[in-house]
């Protein structure tokens, strides 16, 4: 670690439960912790911040694999969780998954988990937001009849279920099916009941106060129905019978908890949506369904008549079908909320002739020249727009609030150049980009604020962006001949070495710090090694883009 060797095991094994590729190392959020888990003839060993945490012997059936060790750092980076696999012959139902925290396990058994001395498994955890609190439902493996409710380490002295925490992290919603001739479910705040109907789902605002229960009723009559309760109350007009196909459902609420948005589908099976006891226009299809940063609007995409449109708040747009964006990865996108504020927006294609641009609320044709566009982003204050166009005959180029930059050249179809970036003060742009005027040869140049500045003979970047404090930007280039890198800082050269990892890798080989300084993990001949760069005072983005700022002029 840091180019520290930690101590030797057999092997290395588990990894995070909270990264979205294999690795073996977990890391806290805030980067400055980490845990793995090493094998040791027998035993596992528990590794933390390089020293040892704890060790244990049991196994899945006499091995160690990546089940018998998954980590995890809460929200606050201060507490360890480890989920392990355990099997033996000799225990009845087979095997177990033992839940540690901060080094303590779980209780292995709860009232009710009678005879057989067998442990618990565990299901439906829940951390509070702010990191310091958990629950988890443990239940026999030998009878899933059983189980028991586990908070900060001690057995609840009621059963829930699906358990939730308030935003605020002090208190504790679960829910609890009873069945029998006369079956329901309660909902329940800290273990004392607040809502009973035959059947329930619970769902918890993620900041203020507010929950909204789907309620099932009459389930036993002829005319079943759903409706919803918003904080114990019945929502008026909510009500919908809940047969052939009818239904409620993908319950959504704002980022300030103060609005929501519920998914309702008929029995012609057409929906809308049901926004803070309002109802909203019926389309074939309603999905997508995000708030604004503001919470001020609701937005959504839809089918009607064959035809898709995007909404936000009470605006729809023309036919749109907006792109596809991560981690929207169906064909029908979503649109792109900003950062903060309330605008959203989407690039509209695959609806018949040139593309256009729906953004708050208005529908409008790309510019002249432009067939499509993708990759819409937002700066990071909201108030400004960009995205790549693409022109007849491949020519790629960046838009910014609606003005072609002619000085820039994104590559074409077959060697695009992916990088754009917003400043952090949201006062600058660069972009990778070849020369405006097509040479025939491979040349890569920046294109910052407006102006085009030529860089060295290459296909493009590997990365790109600006220091935390918008003074500054960096990249990375490929060398020629080479599996290596060049760093450029406000483009002057200033380190160059072979790569570690992949540029295209997700591995963390570039890490800008909030002071402005970047490590980059590269290798010589012999050894990994870090290198940190930290921008000089006699260069800047002014230096470099001439002193300019980011204005969006249209071509005349």
């Amino acid at each position: 670690y840091d180019g520290v060797p930690g101590p030797k095991f057999d092997e290395i094994l588990g990894g995070s439960i909270n990264s979205s590729v294999e690795t073996e190392i977990a890391f806290s959020p805030d980067g400055k912790r980490y845990a793995y888990c090493g094998r040791s003839g027998t035993e596992m060993v528990v590794m933390v911040d390089g020293k040892e945490f704890l060790r244990s012997s049991e196994s899945n059936l006499g091995r160690f694999d990546g089940s018998s060790c998954r980590l995890g750092f809460t929200s606050n980076s201060r507490h360890l969780y480890i989920s392990t696999d355990v099997a033996t012959s000799q225990m009845r139902g087979g095997s177990f998954t033992r839940f540690i925290f901060d080094g303590k396990a779980a209780p292995p058994s709860a009232s009710g988990l009678t005879g057989s001395g067998s442990q618990a498994t565990i299901r439906n955890v829940s951390f509070s937001p702010d990191g310091n609190h958990y629950a988890v439902i443990i239940t026999d493996p030998a009878d899933e009849h059983k189980w028991g409710l586990v908070v900060d380490g001690k057995m609840a002295p009621y059963l829930g279920g699906a358990p939730q925490w308030s935003p605020d992290s002090q208190h504790l919603y679960t829910t609890i099916e009873h069945s029998g001739p006369n079956s329901n479910t309660e909902a329940m705040l800290d273990g004392k009941v607040f809502m009973r109907a035959d059947h329930l789902a619970l769902h918890v605002a993620p900041a203020g106060n507010m929950t909204v229960a789907l309620v099932d009723a009459g389930i036993r009559t002829p005319s079943p129905t759903q409706f919803l309760v918003v904080d114990g109350k019945k929502v008026p007009g909510s009500e919908i019978v809940h047969q052939r196909g009818a239904q409620i459902d993908q319950i959504t609420f704002s980022p300030d908890g103060k609005h929501y948005a519920a998914r309702y589908t008929t029995t012609q099976n057409h929906q809308y949506l049901f926004v803070d006891g309002k109802r909203a226009q019926e389309y074939q299809n309603v999905d997508h369904i995000l708030f604004t940063s503001d919470s001020s609007k609701v937005t959504y995409t839809a089918f009607a008549n064959a035809k898709p449109y995007a909404i936000i708040g009470d605006e729809e747009s023309q036919a749109c079908l907006p792109e596809s964006t991560p981690p929207v990865t169906d064909t029908h996108g979503s649109l792109i909320v900003a950062p903060v504020g309330g605008r959203a927006g989407g690039i509209c294609g695959l609806t018949g002739g040139r593309g256009t641009l729906y953004i708050d609320g208005k529908t409008t044709p790309l510019p002249d020249g432009v067939q499509s566009g993708t990759d819409l982003r937002f700066s990071p204050d909201g108030r400004h727009y960009a995205y790549r166009a693409y022109f007849q005959g491949g020519a790629q180029r960046l838009v910014i609030d609606g003005a072609v930059q002619t000085g820039t050249n994104l590559g074409s179809p077959s060697l695009p150049r992916f990088h754009y970036v917003f400043s952090p003060d949201s006062q600058h742009i660069a972009a990778d980009s070849a020369p405006p005027s097509d040479t025939g040869q491979y040349a890569s140049g920046i294109f910052l604020d407006g102006k085009y500045t030529p860089v060295v003979v290459n296909s493009g970047m590997k990365m790109l962006a600006f220091t935390a404090d918008s003074k500054h930007i960096v990249w990375a280039q490929g060398v020629s001949g080479r599996d290596a890198l060049r760093i450029f800082v406000d483009g002057k050269a200033v380190a160059e070495a072979d790569t570690a990892i992949s540029p295209t890798s997700h591995e963390g080989w570039w890490d800008m710090a909030p002071d402005g300084s970047l490590s980059v993990l590269v290798q010589d001949q012999n050894n990994l090694k870090r290198i940190t760069i930290t921008p000089s005072a006699e260069t800047s983005v002014a230096t470099l883009g001439g002193g300019g700022a980011l204005v969006a002029k249209r071509d005349q």
